[in-house]
């Protein structure tokens, strides 16, 4: 089989008939004699013309659908042109259409992910995750300490809102659940990298030194130059929960790969603007901290 197109609808287009999973359109025709595959076509359309909070789907002004099939018909005319395509070409920016070259084609088949990884950008000046960051995972073994109480993080421990952790659960380590993996200390940066808990992003506070966190989190420690204030700002920011998004939908689990989230990209900081977001941050972290003791003390 040949793919023509693939045309990536956003989340919850069927949501009117009660399905709430991602969906792509293929265009394919079968493969006529030695033909080889060509550059694909792809498009990331962010509304389809019908509203998808609810299952009304009451009609909105905006479809991208009808832009995206323009674009489809100009580069249908002009495809001998673009046979030679070694990376991506870009044909529209808003709604997304580019040309992926099928030497970059492998497992994935959704234009959000491509988007994503080749035509998605942070402004003029970003890097990776990985430059920033390094991952911190340490065993914490928990079954072999049957005795020992931990205090369990996972996502709901996070406020997605502010990036508190603002609950965890008490488990002895025999009993423990079977994701409570990771040993986590002071100061390190969990992500959370499921779809539609990407914004679940946290600094481990001082009290949580030592506890344990489900599997579910990226562990990142920030690098030299880097602060765990500064990082935690860049993880939270819609530019880089939107790349997790587009990552994860399409997936079999709704979820990013490690590896996946140590290549999100994001806007690179000078030295005053890291200074900047740690003490921020950190004045915020202070003034949380002081309040929880204050209504402590009056509610002992």
């Amino acid at each position: 089989m040949i793919v023509d197109a693939i045309i990536s609808l956003p989340m919850r287009s069927f949501k009117a008939v009660g399905a709430n999973s991602k969906t792509s359109v293929l265009f394919l025709h079968k493969k006529r004699g030695d033909e080889e595959q060509p550059p694909i076509f792809m498009a990331k359309a962010d509304e389809i013309g019908f509203e998808r909070k609810t299952k009304i789907a009451k009609k909105i002004g905006t479809n991208d659908l009808d832009a995206i099939l323009e674009t489809y018909r100009e580069y249908r005319k002009n495809k001998d042109k673009l046979a030679d395509v070694s990376g991506c070409k870009v044909l529209r920016q808003s709604p997304s259409c580019f040309v992926i070259s099928p030497s970059l084609v492998r497992e994935r088949l959704d234009a959000s992910f491509f988007y994503a990884e080749y035509v998605f950008e942070i402004g003029r000046s970003f890097c990776r995750v990985k430059d920033m960051a390094v991952p911190a995972y340490v065993k914490a073994d928990v079954q072999k300490r049957p005795r020992e109480t931990i205090k369990y993080i996972e996502y709901g421990s996070i406020d997605k809102y502010v990036g508190d952790i603002t609950n965890t659960t008490e488990h002895m380590g025999g009993s423990a659940p079977g994701r409570a993996k990771y040993r986590v200390s002071e100061g390190d940066v969990i992500c959370a990298k499921m779809l539609d808990s990407e914004k679940n992003v946290a600094i481990v506070p001082r009290e949580l030194d030592g506890q344990v966190a489900t599997n579910g989190f990226v562990v990142l420690r920030p690098k030299e130059h880097m602060t765990s204030e500064a990082l935690f700002v860049l993880l939270r920011k819609n530019t880089t929960t939107e790349q997790v998004r587009w990552r994860a939908i399409g997936t079999i689990m709704p979820s990013i790969s490690d590896e996946d989230y140590l290549n999100l990209k994001i806007p690179t900081l000078t030295k005053t603007q890291i200074d900047a977001y740690t003490e921020k941050i950190s004045k915020f972290n202070r003034d949380a901290e002081t309040r929880k003791k204050y209504l402590k003390s009056c509610f002992e």
